[in-house]
């Protein structure tokens, strides 16, 4: 079966985007979950939702939480893995006909411009992986938002109770 083949300019630079095989993908798509999966956790838990009315897109970020979040991330983060796991992603990204690695000239003094070639690379290998997580992310919105407004038209004790009928 033929790798889908996407051809993107960014930042001026014209890329060919391949996907990695199957094995590859979903061992480097583990190693992500595995780096990324706690410090996610911290990070929402450092929202502070639910108070005043506020659902969590309008929520209070604790920085302190977020620090710990980023904290956790950094220290689950071994370089040499890290460095392994871009250069296998930018190995299915061709410019001018090569593969790209991070000692790539195309990135020298541009490390922003590594990164975004970086994303584009994960989300051709990772497109329904990605768009299922957008889709859950966004039904949580609405659900928060939900909660919120029903939080606030039923006051902050939670009754629900429907008022008394008049004679």
């Amino acid at each position: 079966m033929a790798k889908e083949i996407k051809k993107e300019k960014i930042d001026n630079n014209e890329y060919l985007f391949t996907q990695l095989d199957p094995r590859k993908s979903a061992k480097l798509m583990l190693w992500l979950l595995g780096l990324v999966g706690s410090p996610i956790g911290k990070a929402i838990g450092g929202f502070k939702s639910g108070k005043n009315g506020k659902g969590l897109l309008d929520a209070e970020l604790d920085f302190d939480a977020v620090g710990a979040a980023l904290q956790a991330l950094f220290e689950k983060a071994d370089d040499q893995k890290v460095e392994e796991n871009i250069d296998l992603l930018l190995d299915t990204v061709l410019h001018e006909g090569k593969p790209l690695s991070l000692d790539s000239i195309v990135f020298q003094g541009k490390v922003l411009h590594m990164f975004k070639v970086v994303r584009r690379a994960l989300e051709v290998n990772y497109s329904d992986f990605l768009a299922v997580s957008r889709g859950v992310s966004a039904a949580m919105g609405k659900m928060m938002t939900m909660m919120s407004e029903k939080q606030t038209s039923t006051g902050s004790s939670g009754d629900q109770s429907l008022p008394a009928s008049q004679p």
